[in-house]
């Protein structure tokens, strides 16, 4: 395809080199460990360096062959969201402001909250975070794919059948509580395990709280059969870490950077072949680290493309009809989520016969719903939501609950570049856990600002 020649290699590099000075310059997210460094690695390794090298991968994996317009039409959104990055960051300085995170006050910040005596939760904290992660895993838990690991009969069908058994008697249809517990698996659980992270040290209740809520999280997915959830979560330990160390550097050169490097490595060659071979017992390595390429970049692109396919070749824009609230505007039973229209439309050729959904980047749904626009509109409130919680954690005083959430909030970006925005927002945490942050600050978990020892008597 002419897309696909060296001419548009060629391009498309110099456009994300330029892009890539200008996000380094604007938000140092190459350079400094920020919330801006996980969403726009993600991005940049999905949705860009990857990018000329799948662009046939539609035709390639289901043999259809996109017409040139609906290729064009995905690249300029692509190009069209990356701009737009720049632009809303720039523009959303003067209402947030534009400091950036300094190296040296992080690092004392780090040194004088390892010193302290007190922390900004009241005891009543390790309960409420017992409670939440207790209650979450007595609804959750369910053997069907436990049952599938132990018995050693490894096949790809019986896979698929123990995570079709726990997605079905989990399902949101099956009540409220089911619904609210599966919440929680992503948005309060990672939060209060972060947050913990940093109070470990202080007592060995709260050492003992942080490896009790790791394991309900780290177990929660696996009993689900999902591979993503349980390397969002080591990732996100290793993000608290990283930042507990003092150093927010991003350099390869240094100690941290080189352990980065490994633990990287580790996951790519090594943990998520290995949850494929669990998968397929009978594929090789090299088939296996395909398998991990291939969902890291090319699955995430062939289901973007095909919202570009279906909408509106095939079914009209929706024009915010893709969101169940609006269903309460429009009347409608039916929620028009392109993932699962177009997962029903291209492997069952009925959209109502879908079982599940093909997730794609957030542009993804933008453009089903108002074209061009809507991929504009939601690329600069993306870059507006995560400038203002980064001007937040960069002003706020580092304390376990401001760094545990701010972990939170950064991993949630990853849902990003291959899910909606309001997916994303209330289901796994980037506007829900600021809220949990906000209450938690608002109750009696909080220490009251008038209670809390100064600095200067902490020391």
């Amino acid at each position: 395809m002419g897309i696909g020649n060296i001419t548009f290699l060629i391009g498309w590099y110099i456009f994300l080199f330029i892009i890539g000075i200008l996000l380094e310059k604007l938000t140092c997210c190459f350079s400094r460990l920020s919330i801006f460094t996980v969403f726009f690695y993600a991005f940049f390794i999905k949705h860009g360096i990857m990018i000329p090298f799948t662009i046939d991968i539609n035709y390639e994996q289901i043999g259809l062959d996109l017409p040139e317009a609906v290729l064009l039409r995905w690249t300029a959104s692509l190009m069209l969201m990356y701009i737009s990055f720049i632009i809303g960051i720039i523009i959303s300085r003067p209402f947030f402001g534009k400091r950036k995170l300094s190296r040296k006050a992080y690092k004392e910040a780090i040194a004088n909250l390892s010193t302290r005596k007190a922390s900004d939760l009241r005891s009543i904290f390790p309960l409420f975070a017992f409670s939440i992660s207790t209650l979450t895993f007595v609804v959750l838990w369910r053997t069907d794919f436990l049952t599938y690991l132990f018995s050693g009969n490894f096949s790809g069908e019986a896979y698929k059948a123990a995570r079709l058994a726990y997605g079905e008697s989990v399902s949101s249809f099956n009540g409220i509580l089911l619904r609210v517990a599966n919440t929680l698996k992503f948005t309060a659980l990672p939060l209060c395990t972060y947050i913990l992270f940093f109070m470990r040290k202080k007592s060995k209740r709260y050492t003992f709280l942080f490896i009790y809520l790791l394991s309900i999280t780290l177990l929660l997915n696996l009993i689900s059969g999902q591979k993503g959830g349980i390397v969002l979560i080591l990732l996100g330990t290793f993000f608290c870490w990283l930042l507990a160390s003092g150093n927010i550097t991003i350099s390869l050169a240094s100690k941290i950077g080189k352990r980065s490097a490994l633990a990287v490595m580790f996951l790519v060659f090594f943990l998520l072949p290995f949850q494929y071979w669990i998968q397929y017992p009978s594929i090789n390595y090299q088939v296996a680290l395909m398998a991990v390429v291939n969902r890291l970049s090319g699955e995430v692109t062939r289901t973007l493309q095909l919202h570009f396919h279906v909408y509106p070749d095939i079914f009209p824009h929706l024009y915010g009809a893709s969101s169940s609230f609006m269903n309460i505007f429009t009347g409608s039973d039916f929620i028009h989520d392109p993932g699962r229209v177009i997962r029903g439309y291209i492997a069952f050729g009925d959209i109502y016969d879908a079982t599940g959904s093909w997730n794609a980047a957030f542009i993804g749904t933008a453009w089903a719903d108002f074209s061009y626009f809507g991929v504009v509109l939601q690329s600069l409130l993306v870059v507006f939501l995560l400038s203002y919680y980064h001007q937040w954690f960069v002003k706020s005083q580092k304390t376990p609950m401001v760094l545990g959430t701010y972990v939170s909030l950064s991993m949630s970006t990853f849902f990003l570049s291959e899910g909606n925005l309001l997916t994303t927002l209330f289901s796994f945490g980037l506007g829900l856990n600021f809220l949990i942050y906000l209450i938690m600050r608002k109750s009696r978990l909080v220490r009251s600002k008038k209670t809390q020892p100064t600095l200067a008597s902490q020391r």
